[in-house]
């Protein structure tokens, strides 16, 4: 990239807006250049209803709840309040009346005026990566693209699948089901009994447990008991759209020819295999982002395996306790590992819409296609790429956090508790039983010259 005059920062999922306070932090107190490349000077797209200023310059969350922008919002302006960042002459300008879902603000004309301040970084909000916009409408230049997604796949919604006998497989569902209350209370306390086969905790609310316990519905009907409605998981007797497509499996279950159906026949009876549809999709908009800016790269960093891990990873979690992840509808956190395998693969065997139409039809017919059909397609020079995955550990250690802490660490101003805490917090993010090895890191990006990966890659 050189040293564009011009980027953009997106992050997508930015929680309580920790990381991206972090991010600016360090660029305006130590990378004077790349704070100066988001400030906003008359840059945006102008569109919608009344030329509305669409912004291309400067940060971009990407954020669907009123809730959490409200609380980014605050972690920024408590930013910008810093002493150290108030010392560089930097400001920021918030834009939070971009909607997608419905446009509950009205655009403050005010804020125009901060955003052609020479020192003002825009903050913007959107519902929708697609709705953040690329190009500098005075130059119509696209602008380099900078994401980062932290801790936002393992939440998207799976497709989760079973091996059962016969080798064939089902995807498993979520079923509703009722039983008396009286029996209810006996069947928990059997359970609970039982607590060490369990790995879910008692926090679990008793009308939520999802074992698979038998219910005797006439006879609660014959007591006129009231009946309690739970969640659990099932296996139906027949196949899914979902498990056809993405398992590519027959209708009866059993996978196709391939190196996709030997991989799932070698795994025994009972194994589970995980799909994040979502996930890929996501990876695959965010590398034609960066091609469409003409040059960028991305950090997508969770907690996963460098391929599927042929087990049950979803989990939930409530009050900081891990619960079954039926239990409490509504107010679980619900969460399964990244198969960072299937993201880089979305990214770098990506082909067109007519190469995919003449594989199915070769597929449908059972056809091999002959040499002169050019199945494969010539990939674009330089195009971008996914790297990695690398544990969370190797990558922060290869950019050099051991020696930024040491440096921090040693300073005069630095006491001793202070530094205590920062050694705490790197050895939390460096050590392999702790967040080094179970965290991953994958880098969307070009090649350097179109021959060297990414840094820490």
């Amino acid at each position: 990239l050189g040293n564009p005059s011009k980027i953009q920062l997106i992050e997508i999922g930015p929680g309580k807006g920790t990381l991206i306070c972090d991010v600016l932090r360090s660029a305006l107190t130590t990378f004077p250049d790349f704070a100066a490349a988001l400030t906003s000077s008359n840059n945006g797209d102008t569109s919608g209803e009344g030329g509305k200023k669409k912004v291309a310059v400067g940060v971009h969350l990407v954020e669907v709840t009123d809730g959490m922008r409200s609380r980014q919002k605050e972690s920024l302006q408590k930013l910008q309040g810093e002493t150290t960042v108030m010392e560089k002459g930097f400001s920021f300008s918030f834009d939070d009346s971009e909607r997608e879902i419905d446009n509950v603000q009205e655009h403050d004309p005010s804020n125009d005026k901060q955003i052609e301040q020479s020192n003002a970084i825009s903050i913007n909000w959107h519902d929708l990566l697609s709705s953040v916009p690329t190009h500098d409408a005075e130059t119509g230049e696209p602008i380099p693209t900078f994401i980062i997604c932290q801790e936002l796949l393992d939440a998207l919604p799976i497709h989760s699948f079973q091996k059962i006998e016969g080798g064939q497989w089902r995807e498993r569902l979520v079923d509703v089901a009722v039983r008396d209350k009286e029996e209810e209370s006996s069947e928990v306390t059997k359970i609970k009994q039982a607590a060490g086969r369990m790995k879910y905790s008692d926090a679990e609310s008793e009308d939520s447990i999802t074992e698979s316990t038998s219910t005797s519905s006439s006879t609660a009907e014959e007591k006129g008991a009231k009946k309690l409605p739970r969640l659990r998981f099932v296996l139906p007797p027949d196949t899914t759209p979902a498990l056809r497509t993405l398992l590519r499996v027959s209708g009866s279950g059993s996978p196709l020819e391939g190196k996709t159906a030997e991989a799932l026949n070698a795994l025994p009876t009972g194994s589970v295999v995980e799909a994040c549809p979502e996930g890929l999709l996501l990876a695959q908009d965010i590398a034609d982002r960066i091609e469409k800016c003409n040059g960028g790269a991305a950090l997508l960093i969770d907690y996963g395996e460098d391929g599927a891990s042929s087990r049950d990873t979803m989990r939930g979690f409530w009050r900081h306790t891990q619960v079954h992840p039926l239990s409490r509808p509504g107010e679980v956190d619900v969460t399964a590992d990244v198969d960072f395998a299937a993201l880089r693969e979305s990214v770098n065997q990506r082909i067109g819409l007519e190469e995919s139409l003449k594989r199915k039809h070769f597929a449908d017919t059972g056809k091999v296609p002959p040499p002169s059909t050019n199945i494969e397609q010539e990939k674009p020079i330089n195009r971008p790429e996914a790297f990695g995955p690398v544990s969370q550990g190797q990558f922060l250690a290869s950019m050099g956090i051991v020696q930024r802490v040491e440096k921090q660490i040693e300073a005069d101003s630095t006491t001793d508790e202070q530094a205590y805490e920062l050694y705490s917090a790197l050895e939390r993010l460096l050590a392999p039983d702790q967040m080094g090895e179970r965290y991953k890191v994958l880098a969307i990006a070009r090649k350097k010259e179109g021959l060297f990966p990414p840094a820490g890659f």
